[in-house]
């Protein structure tokens, strides 16, 4: 597993993940697409938790849905 940024490398790494802890330890920005839009960009302080507050507002749509019933 990487240790290193790439701010210490004085590079741009390209990551694609759903690693939080992957990302929280190697990026310092993060460009969040879903489904071809732009989320958001910012720091990973920024856009993590509103990734993580995204993604649980839709497991609970999925699952009212799953428990939905149709007459």
């Amino acid at each position: 597993f990487p240790t290193r940024r790439s701010s210490d490398l004085d590079r741009t790494v390209v990551i694609v993940s759903h690693n939080m802890n992957t990302l929280e330890v190697l990026c310092d920005h993060i460009l969040w697409i879903n489904d071809g839009d732009m989320m958001m960009y910012g720091t990973t302080r920024e856009v993590l938790p509103a990734y993580n507050e995204f993604m649980e507002a839709g497991i609970a749509e999925d699952e009212q849905a799953d428990n939905a019933v149709i007459f």
